[in-house]
C-alpha cells in the first residue's frame, strides 16, 4: 500500500517563517503599530528570533502601561468576535435555509391544492354525470 504525506509530522520552522508567523499573529492584534513600524524599520542583519522576542518583550509592558486592555484580553476579544461572527453566519445560513424549506413546501403544498381541486371538479362532473343518467332512466 502507498501511503503519502503532504507535510512531515515534524517540521521545523526556520527564523524567518518562525518570525513571519509571529508578526502576523502581533499584528493582528492591531495593539502594536508602532512596535511594528520600529521592527519593521530594522535593518535586516538585526532581524532575528532573539531581537523580536526582545523587542516585543519591550513593547508587551508598554502596551499594559498605557492600555487597560492586556494582551491577552485583546486575543480573547479577538477570539470572540470570530466566534460571534460564525454564530451570526451560521443563523444566517439556518434561515436562509429554512426560508428556502418552507418556499419548497409552499409550492408542494400549491401544487398539492391544484390536483386536488383538479379531483374534486372531476368527481363533481362525474356525480353530475350519474344525477342525469338516473334521471333518464326514470328514476326521479
Amino acid at each position: 500500500m502507498l501511503t503519502s504525506r503532504i507535510w512531515p509530522t515534524s517540521q521545523t520552522l526556520t527564523s524567518s517563517q518562525t518570525i513571519a508567523k509571529a508578526y502576523v499573529i502581533l499584528n493582528k492584534t492591531r495593539r502594536f503599530k508602532n512596535d511594528i513600524t520600529a521592527w519593521n524599520r530594522r535593518p535586516e542583519i538585526e532581524k532575528t528570533w532573539e531581537s523580536f522576542k526582545n523587542h516585543f518583550r519591550r513593547a508587551h509592558p508598554e502596551l499594559r502601561e498605557t492600555t487597560d486592555v492586556t494582551l491577552e484580553d485583546s486575543e480573547l476579544q479577538h477570539n470572540n468576535a470570530n466566534l460571534v461572527q460564525q454564530v451570526v453566519n451560521g443563523m444566517q445560513q439556518a434561515m436562509a435555509t429554512e426560508t428556502n424549506t418552507n418556499a419548497a413546501l409552499l409550492l408542494q403544498a400549491s401544487e398539492a391544492n391544484q390536483i386536488l381541486n383538479g379531483q374534486i371538479q372531476q368527481m363533481q362532473q362525474f356525480m353530475i354525470l350519474l344525477q342525469t343518467q338516473v334521471a333518464n332512466q326514470g328514476y326521479t
